[in-house]
């Protein structure tokens, strides 16, 4: 295959040319949200899963001026294409099949049973349930045990939910002896909690290698953005969480100060008390949880305050005729509290963008057998044992907060 070294591993993509209008095409977002969602192809995504296995090639259609993004295209004279695909067959660890019709994709299925060996093959089932069982019927001859009948099951999705429009319906995977295992895309895993890990922006290349995540267990190989094994709690986000807790915290109680405009004092400071805490809390807390839209959510609001600030600054740069980049030692004492915070507020939200925090939460998908959940901290003690230090925080910052608003209702 052009574009493949000799030592690199690849993985052989067949198809009928006449599915690559559906692999070319960009499922769309939620719709709710539909500018949720990425600029790739489903037949990147697919390729972007399948990295770990080597890199994703394929025939390219005769006389196409512009190879399709994904795969790597390799093309050949049309009495030389068979020879090709023999070759790349031995080099391939593994092999994916979408269901599609035509006798030159029946020859290639039978040269891939004859290698006889089933952990390297994936079937895909796409489109609809009547391609797939016209592809079932056409090949169903060739597996010692057969292919099992398609399950396209309905998918009910909420407002919010991606994957409307795939192409890619449902995988097949086997084992040794041939026998075959369907899974449609972004159905449950006992061993996984597989909502936590499809994002709807790429629900394909999310969805897809957990479908057949017993593949690259055979394989030794994770599936990306997921590791093998649940991991701990990486500092950065303990760090994060408590100075997000304090910086909100503080601001809150500012902010309660000024609720008893119009209103009886502890109506209005227990009213604001419970709307800042569950502002606080209900993110903060997703993010010590390891959920990836919590985390999303208190980057935004982590961010919003210092570019806030940022832009505050410009203005006031532009409006002063001379210009001081450094601000003087004049600055009010709420000047420079809202300076150190918005500075802490930002460095809060590059630690939640470290690789360590989203691969841990990514490992708080797998369900984890009961010795294998690894401690939190070098103490020995499982995060479940213990309260989390975020709670005993935010308990004691409750304590305090409650004890100004009682403070200012009795003065």
């Amino acid at each position: 295959m052009d574009g493949v070294s000799d030592g690199e591993t690849m993985v052989l993509f067949l198809r009928s040319f006449a599915d690559d209008a559906g692999f070319a095409a960009i499922p769309s977002g939620p719709e709710r949200a539909p500018w949720a969602t990425t600029t790739d192809t489903e037949e990147q995504q697919i390729a972007h899963a399948l990295e770990p296995f080597g890199r994703m090639v394929a025939m390219g259609r005769p006389g196409e001026k512009l190879p399709q993004a994904g795969a790597l295209r390799h093309y050949s004279a049309h009495d030389n294409w068979q020879a090709k695909v023999l070759a790349a067959l031995e080099r391939a660890s593994l092999v994916l099949v979408a269901s599609g019709t035509g006798q030159s994709l029946r020859w290639e299925v039978e040269q891939v049973v004859a290698r006889d060996q089933p952990e390297r093959l994936v079937l895909l089932g796409v489109n609809t349930r009547e391609q797939y069982e016209s592809f079932r019927a056409g090949v169903q001859d060739l597996f010692p045990k057969g292919l099992p009948a398609g399950y396209f099951p309905v998918r009910h999705y909420s407002s919010y939910a991606g994957g409307r429009d795939a192409y890619t319906r449902t995988a097949i995977w086997f084992d040794a002896d041939w026998t075959p295992h369907q899974t449609p895309l972004g159905q449950g895993d006992p061993g996984v909690r597989v909502e936590r890990l499809i994002r709807h922006d790429r629900w394909v290349e999310t969805a897809f290698p957990l479908a057949i995540r017993p593949v690259y267990l055979r394989a030794g190989v994770d599936i990306p953005g997921v590791p093998s094994r649940p991991l701990p709690r990486p500092w950065s986000v303990r760090l994060s969480v408590s100075m997000l807790a304090l910086l909100w915290g503080s601001a809150m109680v500012f902010m309660i100060q000024d609720a008893s405009h119009g209103w009886h004092p502890l109506i209005a400071h227990s009213w604001a008390l419970l709307v800042g805490l569950a502002v606080i809390g209900g993110p903060l807390y997703g993010v010590w949880r390891g959920e990836h839209y919590m985390t999303l959510l208190t980057l935004f609001l982590a961010w919003t305050p210092s570019l806030g600030f940022l832009v505050v600054y410009v203005l006031q740069l532009l409006q002063d005729p001379d210009p001081v980049i450094i601000p003087n030692l004049s600055l009010s004492v709420a000047q420079m509290v809202i300076t150190l915070g918005s500075l802490c507020s930002a460095a809060a939200g590059l630690l939640l963008q470290r690789r360590d925090v989203w691969e841990w939460g990514a490992s708080r998908a797998l369900v984890p057998l009961p010795d294998d959940e690894p401690p939190d901290s070098t103490d020995g003690t499982r995060s479940e044992d213990r309260p989390p230090s975020v709670l005993v925080f935010a308990a004691v910052l409750g304590a305090v907060t409650l004890a100004l608003l009682l403070a200012a209702f009795l003065a």
